[in-house]
């Protein structure tokens, strides 16, 4: 995932890209930010959409590589 990628994100998809990283179901993450299961499953459907993967497993694991090797600082991702 390239920084320009995650600037693509509404303040909220970071909210929902910070839940999914911390390995939280749809349910979960609805519950954490007050929203339904549908909505967070748009938002999940936009947020791989505008980062170019097909699967939440995809998106993470490219996250957390990006993190490890320094490409990438979390404090991006929950930023607005």
């Amino acid at each position: 995932m390239s920084i320009p990628q995650l600037d693509q994100l509404t303040p909220r998809e970071r909210q929902v890209l910070d839940e999914l990283l911390q390995g939280k179901s749809n349910e979960e993450i609805a519950q954490a930010l007050s929203i339904s299961s549908g909505t967070t499953k748009v938002h999940i459907r936009t947020i791989l959409q505008k980062t170019g993967h097909r699967s939440r497993l995809s998106l993470v694991v490219d996250v957390y590589e990006s993190l490890v090797n320094g490409r990438l600082n979390k404090k991006k991702i929950v930023s607005s």
